[in-house]
C-alpha cells in the first residue's frame, strides 16, 4: 500500500513538473509572493517589499534535485528557490497547507513560504 501511495505521489511531481503551470509561492515576515510561470520561464518576485513593484526574472529553469524537489535556478546558474513537496508547506501565518514547502535566498536572508499549483492546490483544514 506504501508503494501505490508513494507512486501516486511521484506521477502528480513529474505530471506537476512536465508540463507547463505556473507555480505561486507565498511568505510572511515579510507578506510577498513569488510567481514561476513554467511555460514563460520567468520568475516574478518583488523588487521592494511595498506589494507593488515587481521584477520578472527571466530564463528562469526548474531542475529536478532528487525525490519530490526541485530548484528555481537562474540563468546564470544561482539557485534562486528549493521547493519539496512535502504537502505540508505553510506561508508562517495562516492554516492553510501547501502542498510545496519553499526556501526562497532573496540577497538579504532566507524566508521560508508554502507553493500552489494549478495542478496542486493549497487546502484549508477543516474546522470543527
Amino acid at each position: 500500500m506504501k508503494l501505490l501511495g508513494f507512486a501516486a505521489v511521484a506521477a502528480v511531481l513529474v505530471s506537476s513538473v512536465a508540463h507547463a503551470e505556473t507555480i505561486t509561492c507565498v511568505f510572511s515576515e515579510p507578506f510577498v509572493k513569488t510567481v514561476y510561470d513554467s511555460s514563460q520561464k520567468t520568475l516574478a518576485v518583488p523588487t521592494r517589499f511595498d506589494g507593488q513593484s515587481v521584477t520578472h526574472l527571466r530564463n528562469v529553469s526548474q531542475v529536478s534535485t532528487g525525490d519530490k524537489s526541485f530548484d528555481l535556478v537562474s540563468a546564470d546558474g544561482k539557485v534562486l528557490q528549493r521547493l519539496h513537496l512535502t504537502f505540508a508547506g505553510s506561508d508562517g501565518m495562516s492554516e492553510i497547507v501547501f502542498p510545496y514547502d519553499v526556501r526562497w535566498n532573496y540577497g538579504r536572508g532566507e524566508l521560508r513560504g508554502g507553493c500552489s499549483s494549478e495542478t496542486l492546490k493549497a487546502q484549508s483544514p477543516n474546522r470543527p
